[in-house]
């Protein structure tokens, strides 16, 4: 686990330092001129606000990772995948209304599984979506049995991904294109978080391209 925190922390102590720095400037900035018209000094303060939210949406995701990283220690449950699924389905609708969304998900699949992990995790890959795809793009939702396994498949016609992410799409703390969370607001690790959830379900999550274009995800968890 240490290796883990280790690789993390090299992972991301230039995202940390650079915005640490960047801060400092504008507080110095701030501080040392009093020219500054208070149209700049929004535009100042608005920066500070979405960098400081972008921190803690990125140590909070660290802590997150740690803990799966260290513990087994979250209850199991009978938890309804079909309706975590689906609620998920229609909070994605209401958020961004002009999307087209294909759904086959099929009613009553029951796991075993932490209700808090298996909610973070349909709420990681629909986010991924949001953030990542134009608003209009599509996408098709499907649960079904597979074996020993319940089978999600989300599949977006988004940009997806760059050649090299689905080749080291199971590698810790990756982030697939760290330009994009930055732009976005996001910490870049709601995928490995997916991945830990998984791993902590013992069930499996692979990336593909999509025949929509873009991403498809893969997620198996035993029942």
């Amino acid at each position: 686990f240490f290796f883990k925190q280790k690789t993390a922390y090299e992972i991301y102590q230039c995202d940390w330092s650079s915005d640490v720095c960047s801060s400092d400037l504008y507080i110095e900035l701030l501080s040392a001129n009093d020219s500054i018209s208070s149209e700049d000094r929004k535009k100042i303060f608005d920066r500070l606000s979405s960098e400081s939210k972008r921190m803690e949406s990125l140590i909070n995701d660290l802590l997150l990772l740690a803990e799966l990283g260290e513990t087994s220690g979250y209850p199991f449950e009978v938890v309804d995948l079909s309706g975590v699924l689906q609620n998920s389905v229609n909070d994605l609708a209401l958020l961004q209304p002009q999307r087209l969304i294909n759904k086959a998900i099929k009613g009553g699949i029951q796991i075993n599984a932490s209700s808090e992990l298996i909610h973070q995790l349909i709420a990681n890959i629909t986010s991924n979506i949001r953030r990542h795809t134009p608003e209009n793009a599509q996408v098709e939702i499907s649960l079904k049995e597979s074996g020993d396994c319940a089978e999600i498949i989300f599949d977006d016609a988004g940009p997806g991904l760059p050649e090299s992410a689905y080749k080291a799409s199971t590698q810790h703390f990756q982030r697939f294109d760290k330009s994009r969370d930055r732009q976005t607001g996001g910490s870049g690790l709601g995928m490995s978080i997916a991945f830990a959830i998984v791993k902590q379900h013992h069930g499996s999550m692979t990336l593909e391209k999509s025949p929509l274009g873009g991403l498809r995800t893969v997620i198996r968890l035993p029942f």
